[in-house]
């Protein structure tokens, strides 16, 4: 959807996850959720505080021992942030 640049075409989904109840097995997949909501949502309107929880999603996956997701998510993040 970001590569795409469909944006509104990701609601759905987002909205969907949101109501799952976050469980120490679903953790990856909420901090996943919590970049990607907040990466979107940032390229839509430009809000910071979604820009830092990005930053904080990234970090997270680095101080649970996932370096090279986390390096991953932020070569993503670095190629689709728009230059604000």
């Amino acid at each position: 959807t970001i590569e795409q640049h469909k944006l509104n075409d990701i609601d759905f989904f987002i909205q969907s996850a949101t109501q799952i109840k976050t469980n120490p097995d679903l953790f990856f997949y909420k901090n996943d959720l919590l970049f990607f909501e907040n990466f979107i949502e940032y390229l839509k309107t430009n809000n910071k505080k979604a820009l830092n929880n990005c930053k904080i999603a990234i970090n997270n996956f680095g101080l649970l021992g996932m370096t090279e997701y986390g390096q991953q998510i932020q070569l993503f993040f670095d190629k689709y942030r728009k230059n604000r």
